[in-house]
């Protein structure tokens, strides 16, 4: 991992970049950014934990299941202990707008679905930094550090002309879930990407909530969709390194209740355009903030 992010400054110093607008697959354009990476826009997601899910990156325009269990300790770890896999899934938008980088496309919507985020436990782990243990030595301070299994972790975004159909906001229970869920993937498949070595580092304000908020990193590569060949392609042999932006979110809402599905969570999509297809860039995606999880004790 450390050798793929090293070798990040040097590919993206020998990638060009594209300059004005920019038409895609699909009738989707932007303006680009004058820097690298030159597309960027805002997303809107909600997400959930469910064990019936079955949908994965080649079930083009199927919806997930939006059966759930509650976001807890005590939930996943029972159904990891009766031999089920908690799974992150969830439905999102892309926001389309008109300033330097944003897609937009006239009447039509830009979602996405995601899943395979598979939750294994919690890990304590040393952090590398020592505080006093009252007796005149030191004593390093531990985290707890969520395990993910991203190996079969994946996001599908499909374009549809028929606009404000999807809104992730209303996503509140199981039927919500489906309805909404089925919105997000009746369009063409747009991008399809395959996720890899997903890494969560919680923010350290959660205290004894490791998932609650924090940032995620991890590869992909991009496999399909009709604007594949509008980003890079070809990046450490097919892959891409992604950086996260911040984008979390929380299961437990303002009054202290713990909701099945998470509020409406945001974050950023970065890419690098490509004139034509074979040449390097960057795809970028802020994704996931895990929430509502409690501290394994011990």
């Amino acid at each position: 991992m450390k050798k793929l992010l090293l070798m990040v400054p040097v590919l993206l110093a020998s990638a060009s970049a594209s300059a004005g607008v920019v038409s895609a697959a699909g009738g989707v354009s932007w303006n680009t950014l004058p820097s690298e990476p030159n597309f960027g826009t805002a997303v809107e997601y909600t997400q959930w934990w469910t064990t019936t899910n079955t949908t994965g990156i080649s079930d083009h325009n199927v919806a997930l299941d939006g059966a759930s269990i509650a976001p807890t300790l005590a939930s996943l770890g029972t159904a990891i202990a009766n031999g089920d896999s908690p799974e992150l899934v969830g439905v999102g938008q892309v926001l389309l707008g008109g300033g330097l980088g944003e897609p937009n496309c006239g009447n039509c919507e830009l979602t996405f679905s995601f899943g395979g985020l598979y939750f294994d436990g919690i890990q304590t782990v040393g952090t590398g930094a020592f505080a006093p243990d009252g007796n005149g030595g030191f004593v390093e301070i531990m985290a707890n550090v969520p395990v993910i299994n991203s190996q079969d972790s994946w996001l599908n975004i499909y374009i549809d002309y028929q606009a404000n159909e999807f809104d992730e906001g209303v996503v509140v229970d199981q039927a919500s879930a489906n309805s909404e869920g089925a919105e997000a993937v009746d369009g063409t498949l747009w991008l399809s990407a395959q996720n890899e070595n997903f890494e969560f580092t919680p923010d350290g304000s959660s205290g004894a909530e490791p998932l609650t908020v924090g940032s995620s990193s991890f590869v992909s590569n991009i496999v399909g969709g009709i604007a594949q060949f509008n980003f890079e392609s070809n990046f450490f042999q097919n892959m891409y390194d992604v950086s996260a932006f911040g984008l979390t979110s929380s299961f437990v809402r303002p009054d202290g209740t713990i909701s099945n599905y998470s509020e409406r969570g945001t974050g950023n999509f970065t890419a690098q355009t490509v004139s034509e297809p074979g040449t390097m860039a960057l795809f970028g995606l802020g994704l996931l903030g895990l929430a509502g999880v409690a501290r394994r004790k011990a």
